[in-house]
């Protein structure tokens, strides 16, 4: 017999609420949000996420980046996606490409100095490329006049 609504773990409860939230969200979203708005602490969220990670919607993941988190057509489905809305699949990266990207979604923010140093090659070729691609980007934030700007992950690298 189920439960009744009440009587769940907060973390089943609360998965469905998560994945409704996340669904209608045009960007990803941040913990400190989503716990907002579901009324939990940062503890019950990671619960949920804990849950839907071993339990995810049929077709959907849950892809979590940093502080933020975001539902996302599953890798099996992603073709018949892609097909269905007439999208090309994005263009392969080359292996010094994923290596840079894969150090500043690792690192961030992180300077191009610092990716270069982190391949031992220089890697401003690379990263201008990761730029066009729009999956990296500058981050004046943690920049100035006297300090280098730095490279974060981009919400198109999340997609």
């Amino acid at each position: 017999m189920p439960l009744s609504p009440a009587r769940l773990p907060n973390a089943e409860r609360d998965a469905p609420r998560l994945v409704a939230l996340l669904f209608v969200a045009s960007t990803a979203l941040r913990h400190t949000e989503l716990a907002e708005a579901l009324h939990c602490s940062q503890a019950h969220l990671g619960r949920a996420c804990d849950f839907l990670r071993a339990s995810p919607p049929h077709g959907l993941v849950l892809l979590e980046h940093g502080d933020q988190l975001r539902l996302v057509t599953a890798p099996d489905v992603g073709n018949l996606v892609e097909a269905f809305l007439h999208v090309d699949p994005p263009e392969a990266l080359s292996q010094a490409a994923l290596e840079v990207l894969a150090i500043v979604a690792d690192e961030q923010p992180v300077s191009r100095a610092d990716i270069s140093h982190i391949r031992g090659t220089d890697s401003a070729g690379v990263v201008d490329t990761l730029l066009i691609r729009k999956v990296i980007a500058d981050d004046a934030r943690f920049g100035g006049r006297v300090r280098p700007t730095v490279l974060v992950t981009t919400d198109r690298f999340f997609k």
